[in-house]
C-alpha cells in the first residue's frame, strides 16, 4: 500500500508521461476491477491467490 495515491492512480500518471514505458502490476488485489484496470494500464502478474479466486 502507498501512502497517498494507489498504483494504479500512478501507473496512468507515467502512462499519461510517457506511454512507452512498460508496466507491470504484482498485486494482492485479487477483485474483477482490480484485475481488468490493471490489464487495462499494463501487464498484471498472476498471484496463486487469484487462480484459486478463479476456480
Amino acid at each position: 500500500m502507498l501512502p497517498n495515491n494507489d498504483g494504479f492512480t500512478i501507473a496512468e500518471e507515467i502512462r499519461k508521461r510517457n506511454p512507452a514505458i512498460p508496466i507491470s502490476f504484482s498485486t494482492a488485489k485479487v477483485q474483477t476491477e482490480n484485475v481488468v484496470k490493471g490489464f487495462s494500464i499494463g501487464e498484471m502478474i498472476i498471484s496463486v491467490n487469484l487462480l484459486a479466486w478463479m476456480n
